[in-house]
């Protein structure tokens, strides 16, 4: 998890400081929600073949990073892509937060959840800022399994 780009993100967006900001705890799948469509571009061409295809690439971890900080200033615009190894850092990063937030829903353990003041599109924002930016992976590239669609979201 990263606090400062989350931090920063409601800051700009709401006016909180890390002095005002009180933080909700709730379900984790409500996160995994919010999270669900950074995995649904992952599986459109062009990128869905390359995710499926090319192995973790480290050298796009500054580039995911830097498209996050940029999504954090610019809410409202489309994540750009900065390069092929920031796709599979993506995939990477965003299937190992689904797992992990998982297993805080299976073990009944609650996650910090993104203001609920906000519109919808601005809580994905601060999902991906949260759970997303600077993340340490906590299993080896490749070795989890890639979430699949939830039920209801054919």
């Amino acid at each position: 998890m990263s606090m400062g780009l989350f931090g920063m993100f409601l800051e700009h967006q709401m006016g909180l400081t890390a002095a005002t900001f009180r933080p909700e705890f709730g379900d984790p799948t409500e996160v995994i929600g919010l999270l669900w469509p950074f995995v649904e571009a992952l599986q459109q061409e062009p990128a869905k073949t390359y995710v499926l295809t090319m192995p973790y690439n480290p050298d796009g971890e500054a580039d995911f990073d830097v498209m996050l900080m940029t999504l954090a200033v610019a809410p409202d615009e489309p994540m750009v892509t900065r390069s092929d190894a920031a796709l599979t850092v993506w995939h990477e990063r965003v299937t190992q937060a689904i797992v992990v937030l998982g297993a805080n829903a299976a073990l009944g353990k609650p996650v910090i959840l993104p203001p609920r003041q906000l519109s919808k599109a601005h809580r994905q924002v601060a999902a991906a800022c949260l759970w997303l930016h600077e993340m340490e992976l906590p299993y080896f590239p490749g070795t989890v399994t890639a979430p699949t669609m939830p039920p209801g979201r054919a």
